[in-house]
């Protein structure tokens, strides 16, 4: 009569687990290595969300090394700054970057640029707009873009005079980022003509010369959006990954960077619960 073997041990059990970990590991291994960055390079295995200083300097200006910004943006639908300006942005912590902890690689970044008229500046008041720009990523199919940008927006909103409007304009034919702003995360389009002119006429004082005027259509954040971002990011928060719509592996993702600005979930939830009233809000724990 043939013997029954015993059941599988504790040992035998947790060999076998080991192994399956060793080998996703492994599978992992190779589909990052199959499958990279737009410019080239190996996909990250974990990316952090930071807003900028000083430090990211150098980081980010790599992103607009020739080879990496003609493939990145091949149509140059990123106008580029006034070096100072852009500079300003970056050591104000103007701008959010989702970077590699293991090297500090930028790979996703948004900007966010004071607008101030010079009657504004004569009068010492705060700046009229907040212009929302320079979103660039390394990373196809992963929609780093619409997380970015709504947490720069949502720290701009957070840390700013609640009489500055947070703006964007984006080129008609930028249909990737006219997708993120008005469909992802509920920017409404303005459709005040002075209130275009205006903006169009502050906004291109920072931008390079070559790349002024040209035709854009502008959004800015309402009520609404606020909702709608705050909502976006406790999804990302809960997922804690960036998902590719294809077969490449997810990207680990921590955006503990909101929790340290005083962007704390019970904050965020409230206000994707449609409470936006920071003198309120500032009530709420600031525990996560």
């Amino acid at each position: 009569m043939a013997k029954h073997r015993a059941s599988t041990t504790w040992k035998e059990k947790l060999a076998n687990a080991f192994h399956k970990v060793g080998l996703y590991q492994m599978e992992n291994a190779v589909l990052r290595w199959a499958h990279r960055t737009i410019d080239g390079r190996p996909l990250p295995g974990a990316l952090t969300l930071a807003f900028t200083e000083a430090t990211h300097i150098p980081r980010i200006y790599r992103l607009f090394d020739r080879d990496i910004k003609s493939r990145i943006d091949p149509t140059n639908y990123v106008v580029k700054r006034e070096r100072n300006v852009f500079e300003d942005a970056i050591e104000r912590g103007g701008g959010a970057v989702l970077y590699d902890p293991k090297n500090g690689d930028v790979h996703s970044l948004t900007m966010a640029y004071h607008v101030k008229s010079m009657k504004s500046f004569l009068q010492d008041k705060p700046h009229e707009y907040t212009e929302i720009g320079t979103s660039l990523t390394r990373l196809a199919h992963y929609r780093s873009a619409p997380v970015v940008a709504a947490a720069i927006a949502l720290k701009e909103w957070w840390e700013g005079d609640n009489q500055t409007k947070i703006v964007t304009e984006i080129l008609p034919d930028n249909v990737p980022s006219l997708g993120v702003y008005k469909n992802k995360l509920g920017w409404q389009a303005v459709d005040d003509d002075k209130q275009i002119h205006d903006m169009h006429t502050l906004c291109n004082e920072s931008i390079s010369l070559e790349d002024k005027n040209r035709p854009t259509i502008w959004f800015e954040v309402n009520k609404a959006a606020l909702s709608t971002m705050a909502t976006l990011v406790l999804k990302y928060k809960d997922e804690g990954r960036l998902k590719h719509s294809g077969k490449a592996p997810d990207i680990a993702l921590d955006l503990g960077a909101l929790d340290d600005i005083g962007l704390t979930r019970k904050r965020l939830e409230a206000i994707a619960s449609g409470h936006t009233n920071k003198e309120l809000l500032s009530l709420v724990c600031r525990c996560a």
